[in-house]
């Protein structure tokens, strides 16, 4: 579940595709527009579910990049201990020390939905890269053998 000054929407995942539901007319996340244009394209199945492939093509540029997948995946996929919460604040919103004014004006919090928090960059002079790349599938595209984790690091 989403929730937000929007309302509320559901995200369920079905194999590799997705499906973002408002409820009661809920929008929390303004991607009613983007899930109509992919229906109308055709990329929405029987039950309103759209290819996880379409989402990322469709949002890769929208300010909040592969919002569908992360939410789902930061409390299903991702993590040993699923939290029951997962706040993406605001730019200019964080949760803690007051005192950490003093030392820097913060203006977004690391890991929210929001563009500037989710994306970086990759540059190369010989490959052709796609416009938008998952971290984790760059080491693929940049035809590099993936880093794996000290086995140390594991249990972490």
């Amino acid at each position: 579940m989403v929730a937000g000054r929007g309302g509320q929407a559901a995200i369920r995942r079905r194999a590799n595709r997705y499906r973002y539901t408002g409820t009661n007319g809920g929008d929390p996340l303004g991607l009613a527009r983007t899930k109509r244009l992919l229906g109308e394209m055709g990329k929405a199945d029987e039950d309103d579910y759209i290819a996880d492939a379409d989402w990322f093509a469709a949002l890769a540029q929208s300010d909040q990049p592969d919002a569908v997948r992360r939410i789902y995946d930061g409390l299903q996929q991702s993590v040993k201990n699923r939290a029951s919460v997962i706040a993406s604040f605001e730019d200019g919103y964080y949760s803690g020390s007051a005192s950490l004014d003093i030392f820097a004006f913060l203006k977004a919090t690391h890991g929210n939905l929001r563009r500037e928090q989710s994306t970086g960059f990759v540059m190369s002079r010989t490959l052709n890269l796609p416009p938008a790349i998952r971290a984790a599938d760059l080491w693929t595209s940049i035809n590099s053998p993936r880093l794996r984790r000290a086995a140390s690091l594991e249990a972490v």
